[in-house]
């Protein structure tokens, strides 16, 4: 035969008190068991509460999204009505009027999005590089020289000459680098 959960204690109340998540301390107060014998039993009570816990934030959830649903209505008829107003008004509506307006609507759809678990927010598709993802792709590259000491020519002009002609300039040597030897000492 198998074990009987039995106590000598009317177990009712104190179950009940524990399963409207009062504390066990508490419960001992309220009904004449033991701190210890309601330990005990609310060890065993436990998992009862979890799905009890389980049922009642799912029912929360469901009436939250509800609730707000409703609220986004019927700020949307008061925004309605609140533009309508200030549209028909002599004077024109304040920066801070119409911020107020488009702040109440903008906040319940950001809650409902996050209930649905889509972005809350305008995501950019091309986030800017870091320094780190440039390098990474600079070391894809190959021809990049990791070790390179790269140093800017500040006003660095450019020329447009084709290279076989020779402008007789060459500062300082004997012999030009070029095709000709215009330079050339021979």
């Amino acid at each position: 035969m198998g074990k009987k959960d039995t106590s000598k204690y009317d177990l009712t109340e104190a179950k009940e008190l524990y399963m409207s998540f009062l504390p066990v301390i508490e419960i001992s107060k309220k009904v004449p068991i033991p701190y210890k014998t309601l330990i005990y039993h609310a060890k065993k009570w436990k998992e009862e509460r979890r799905l009890l816990t389980n049922e009642l934030l799912k029912e929360l959830t469901e009436n939250k999204k509800t609730i707000l649903s409703s609220l986004v209505g019927n700020s949307l008829e008061c925004v309605d009505r609140a533009i309508l107003e200030l549209k028909n008004r002599f004077n024109p509506p304040t920066i801070k009027e119409a911020r107020m307006l488009t702040h109440i609507v903008s906040e319940i759809d950001k809650i409902l999005r996050l209930d649905e678990g889509t972005p809350t927010d305008i995501i950019a598709e091309h986030r800017p590089s870091t320094v780190i993802e440039l390098r990474e792709q600079l070391k894809k590259d190959p021809f990049y020289i990791e070790d390179a000491k790269f140093k800017e020519i500040t006003h660095e002009t450019t020329t447009t000459t084709p290279t076989s002609a020779c402008t007789g300039s060459c500062p300082g040597s004997k012999t030009c680098s070029k095709t000709c030897k215009k330079n050339s000492t021979d």
